[in-house]
């Protein structure tokens, strides 16, 4: 029969607060300390049960019914009418079973609510027609049979390939075995795992890691407020296990799911280590929110993933359509990703440490092509006597390494835990930046009481990060800056050459410094009780305190940054404490056919901010750094502007501020099964929030899904074929807390009658009919199973409209107190398709081949922008690094049309003085001129994909193994700023310039825009390459497994793209000030596919990793 073990583990919702400064030794010391003799999940429980003279199927079809227990079987282990009597009042399970099978040749096992029962085989020689054979057996084979965290399975069968010569593993999982010959194959079978065989080799001693098949497991899923049956989700839902996981070089934990998920695109243009990548689910789903995804850590709302080691991490879940995201309301208008963190497994388990580490090695992979030396002076270029190679000036080769230690297990008196502690140590291929170490330690920890009806859990974590974030305006400035010019002065000061926004590459990483410090502690407690059969409740409270502090600082001297202002120094910090309290209730039950789960639940949370920030210029000396702001000189002047900054605030400044939000929410969910063929999904909440006034401060989210398998209904000959609809509505809050409300400011003041006066002035406008954003979503989807599950995949199809988009807009000033005010203005509307696929190419002996591929597209037309206004097309900021081209915008976002299209003149010609030429639209031709773009430009281009495709091939030969995973992304476009300032001569007498080859001229005399430089960037990429060696273990041997590996990141490129990088360019970060000093992670979403000249470049990775068990 198919039941078969499920192969997730319960996942906590805990985390508590450990010292920062704790030693790894003080972390084992707790961790031994917990691990008095602990016990089972659920083995503790109590069963009552009184039957007398029935068969055994009775007996455990009662057992089941009175308990959560379900039991793993072949009939023909089993004499399932065999008669049996019990007589038991609240006793264990084991004891229980010890009556059941007293005297019978069957074994038994308990795996959290699971009961495999197994048939005794004895050892024997099978083949006794052959006498001659039987004498022949005289090569001895033992070792140990285990799962992937190194637990011991006891009762798997060893038997040697082509006979019946076979045994069992013990209680410890260990086995001894007489074979033929030495050159014998074992074949290795356990429930619920992929069936292995092993040559013997000559080797004595074969030790076996047997991986759970979850194709055939009746997997469990994490979903939001609780976990289903994968048979029985009707909404559109991914699940990702650790072994599935991307390798390598990982900076954020977000990259594992890079390509594996249908419909999730993950991506991040160039290297840089301290950026976080770019995660979009289905498209864009609002235009000034946050557009990722929900993270929910171990039930822990808006987690931070990047304070987890992937290590800690048992497996992803993607929620990607409304039907299954409505729960979490107002938080999961762009999805949900649900992370589950380790935790200790099994009953009564043997303590398991692990230690894994990797050391990496990066370097730049493209850069532009630019002039060499020589070059330069032959086109014109101002010759300063030296030649440099400014790029191997400012980069280096970026060496990391990663630490991970985990001590996990479970005893017999009801205790679980596991705790791991992780030391990252990132370098990034700029010099003195770009570069982050980070500490994390995690406890998770649980303990049963009162016959395993109270359940008692807890988690500790703490994160330390350091980064060196430097400015990555010295990449863009090592491409561009004079090639002859040297390094330095002969007085040893740095060279500079006094010419417009071109600076020392090298002195902008020696003079400017930007630090951040980033600390979070994070407590989480709770409890589950069963009240009655089939009835329980769960509760927990969070604790989350993260503190960010940020130190820049321009010296005296540094022409990029403090020379105008004789030095600048900024600190900002930021203080966030986050509460979280949720309780659930939850019952079970049925009737004849028809199963069903109900969760009724409170979800409270609470967030306060507190921030400070003071920045001041004129300092007598150096030496002080960010960490003395008093010793500038400037605090009470106004007005002074530094180079660098680009930007009319002042330099000077003093601000503090305090802000809190608090939400309430109530929620129902209510799944149904009938016959395990169809399926039906309800789900209501109800929630207020404080970022809305009272017309509009409650918000209603709901959804309802249902699904059935037709192969189980109507007995088709395939092994899956699910249909599923669902229909759900989710929103979204504003980004800031007090957007319905009047804010006042101080403004800068003035002189009257001779004296300074201060004042108050409104800084936002109040709207107390702001409301929330919502999110309609229709999904229509198939999951599907062919030739024993060997072919299995998923197609969906989904359409959603986000209404009353929430965006800042300019409105009249009379009547309103200011010219801006947040408003619900819009609508956009979303359409695509998903497929994912996995299919099992070759299943032999000493090789597999498996193949997962994915696809999907989505776009996203803004069909409103403001009704109130007559404002229907929105336009980007200018190019930058040329002024002729300052003015052109190619990113529009009209109403009626897909975001970011992309508006270009078409080019014709250059002439023979260098004078570009472009077509008119009515059909003439004109020497390009930037005043005429508005109204000749027409589109030419799409900066969103029209198709992202992951495919990944995983091999296993023996004990190696090979994973090729290969990225690829189509019909996206992405405007050259690149090429369009600097691939030309205009500017050679103060800087370098492009050559692109096939494309560079050096007639071309002037910077321009159009068609030549909106370019096709579509691209394939070998984005990872992992292999991996096993090595064999011995008898005696330290450890239970050790594995060896080397992995490539973003090995090749294939893309016509002339540019360093032809990743998408989700936003545009020149929008904000940060962006145009080069160091913004965000920026303005209605206006992607812009490469500006400053992005950081994109970098090659190999790491060398090592994974042991003790």
């Amino acid at each position: 029969m198919k039941k078969l073990i499920d192969s997730l583990e319960k996942w906590g919702r805990i985390f508590p607060k450990i010292g920062l400064k704790m030693k790894f030794s003080l972390l084992f010391i707790l961790v031994v300390t917990f691990q008095i003799k602990a016990g089972s999940t659920y083995s503790q429980e109590r069963i009552t049960l009184d039957v007398n003279n029935v068969s055994l199927i009775k007996v455990i079809e009662e057992v089941e019914s009175v308990s959560e227990f379900n039991f793993f079987y072949s009939k023909s282990d089993l004499n399932l009418n065999r008669k049996v009597s019990i007589h038991a009042k609240k006793e264990k399970i084991e004891d229980i079973l010890k009556k059941m099978f007293s005297g019978d040749n069957v074994y038994y096992k308990i795996v959290d609510t699971h009961i495999i029962l197994k048939r005794k085989e004895k050892p024997q020689i099978i083949d006794k027609q052959d006498e001659y054979r039987d004498l022949a057996i005289q090569f001895s084979v033992s070792g140990t049979v285990l799962d992937e965290d190194g637990v011991p399975l006891p009762g798997a069968s060893i038997v040697e390939k082509g006979t019946s010569n076979g045994v069992q593993t013990d209680f410890d999982g260990n086995y001894a075995l007489q074979v033929a010959d030495q050159n014998a194959v074992l074949v290795i079978s356990y429930v619920g795992f992929l069936t292995v065989e092993m040559a013997v080799n000559g080797s004595n001693v074969v030790d076996v890691v047997l991986k759970e098949d979850a194709a055939k497991l009746d997997e469990v899923v994490v979903v939001g407020y609780g976990t289903q049956k994968r048979k029985e989700i009707t909404s559109s839902v991914v699940s990702v296990k650790a072994e599935e996981f991307n390798k390598g070089n990982v900076s954020d934990p977000v990259q594992l799911l890079q390509g594996k998920v249908a419909g999730l695109q993950v991506g991040r243009a160039g290297g840089n280590p301290n950026q976080p990548f770019t995660v979009r689910l289905r498209g864009v789903n609002t235009i000034s929110g946050d557009a990722s995804p929900l993270v929910v850590i171990d039930g822990i709302l808006g987690g931070a993933l990047d304070a987890l080691d992937p290590n800690d991490i048992a497996s992803i879940e993607v929620l990607k359509d409304a039907s299954a995201a409505a729960i979490y309301g107002a938080r999961a208008s762009a999805g949900v990703i649900l992370v589950t963190t380790k935790s200790g497994k099994g009953a009564d388990q043997k303590p398991v440490l692990q230690y894994n580490t990797q050391f990496s090695f990066e370097d730049i992979s493209e850069s532009p092509e630019i002039a060499s030396a020589s070059e330069y002076l032959s086109l014109g270029g101002q010759d300063l006597g030296a030649e440099t190679v400014w790029l191997d000036e400012v980069t280096r080769t970026g060496v990391s390494q990663i630490h991970n230690l985990s001590y996990s297990g479970s005893s017999s008196g009801g205790m679980n835990y596991r705790a791991s502690v992780n030391y990252r140590d990132v370098k990034g291929v700029i010099v003195n930046s770009a570069e982050f170490q980070q500490l994390n330690a995690r406890l998770r920890i649980s303990q049963k009481f009162f016959d395993d009806n109270l359940n008692i859990f807890a988690t500790l974590a703490t994160t330390s990060r350091g980064e060196s974030q430097g400015f990555q305006h010295s990449l863009s400035q090592a491409i561009y800056f004079n090639p002859t010019a040297p390094v330095y002065n002969p007085d040893g000061t740095y060279f500079e050459t006094q010419d417009q926004d071109r600076y020392n590459p090298v002195a902008i990483n020696d003079q400017n410094v930007r630090d951040r410090d980033l600390n979070r502690q994070v407590m989480n407690i709770g409890a589950d009780l069963k009240i009655v059969k089939g009835l329980s409740f769960s509760g927990s409270y969070t604790l989350q305190r993260s503190t960010d502090l940020v130190g820049e600082y321009s010296k005296r001297d540094a022409l990029w940054g403090g020379a105008l202002v004789n030095g600048w120094a900024r600190r900002a910090t930021s203080d966030n404490k986050y509460q979280q309290f949720d309780a659930t209730l939850n019952y079970s039950g049925g009737t004849g056919d028809l199963s069903y789960k109900v969760i009724l639940g409170q979800s409270w949370n609470n967030e306060n901010i507190q921030s400070a920030i003071a920045s001041n210029t004129d300092f007598i000396t150096d030496e002080f750094s960010y960490n003395n702001l008093a010793a500038g000189q400037g605090i009470n002047r106004t007005g002074v502007v530094s180079a660098e900054s680009n930007s009319a605030q002042p330099q000077n400044y003093v601000g503090s501020s305090q802000q809190e939000s608090i939400s309430n929410a109530y929620f129902v969910r209510t799944n149904f099964n009938y016959k395990d063929a169809a399926f039906l999904s309800m789900t209501y909440r109800r929630e207020g929030s404080s970022r809305f006034g009272t017309n509009n401060r409650w918000g209603d989210f709901w959804a309802i899904s249902g699904g059935a398998d037709v192969a189980r209904m109507f007995d088709l000959p395939i092994d899956q074929l699910k249909l599923r609809a669902g229909y759900g509505i989710t929103g979204t809050l504003p980004n800031t807390f007090t957007g319905y409300l009047s804010t006042l400011r101080l403004s800068s003041g003035g002189f009257a009658n001779g004296e300074f006066i201060s004042a108050v002035t409104a800084a936002t406008g109040a709207n107390p009919d702001l409301k929330w954003e919502e999110k309609a979503e229709f999904n229509l989807g198939a999951d599907f199973a062919l030739f024993d599950r060997r072919l299995s995949g998923s197609v969906d199809y989904f359409k959603r409209n986000t209404s009353d988009l929430l965006n800042v807009v300019n409105v009249p000033s009379p009547p309103n107190a200011v010219s801006s005010q947040l408003r619900n203005v819009g609508e956009l509307e979303t359409t695509g398709i998903e497929v994912q696929l996995t299919y099992e190419v070759i299943k032999k002996e000493n090789f597999d081949w498996t193949v997962n591929a994915n696809l999907s597209n989505a776009k996203t037309k803004l069909i409103e922008f403001n009704a109130e206004s007559s404002q229907t097309i929105l336009r980007s900021r200018g190019l930058e690094g040329a002024v002729a081209i300052g003015n052109v915008q190619p990113v529009r976002t009209e109403e009626g049309e897909e975001i970011g299209q992309i508006y270009a003149q078409p080019f014709v010609r250059y002439e023979a003085n260098g004078d570009p030429i472009v077509l008119l639209k009515d059909g003439t031709e004109a020497v390009f001129d930037a005043a005429d773009f508005e109204d000749e430009a027409v589109n030419v281009g799409d900066a969103l994909p029209d198709l992202f495709v992951g495919l990944t091939n995983t091999f296993r030969y023996k004990n190696f193994d090979l994973n090729i995973f290969l990225r690829g992304t189509f019909g996206h476009s992405l405007v050259n700023e690149s090429r369009a300032a600097y691939e030309n001569v205009s500017g050679i007498a103060i800087r370098n310039i492009l050559v692109t080859e096939g494309e560079f001229d050096q007639s071309i005399t002037v910077p321009h825009y159009s068609t030549r430089y909106v370019e096709d960037a579509s691209f394939v990429k070998i984005d990872n390459l992992t292999l991996g060696y096993t090595l064999p273990t011995f008898k005696n041997s330290p450890f239970q497994s050790l594995r060896i590996f080397a992995t490539g990141q973003n090995l090749a490129t294939f893309t016509g793209y002339k540019g360093a990088d032809p990743e998408v360019r989700y936003f545009d970060p020149s929008s904000s000030a940060e962006g145009r000093r080069g160091n913004s992670f965000s920026g303005d979403l209605l206006f992607p596919g812009i490469d500006r000249y400053t992005t950081f470049l994109p970098t090659r990775t190999l790491t060398l990793g090592l994974n042991i068990t003790f």
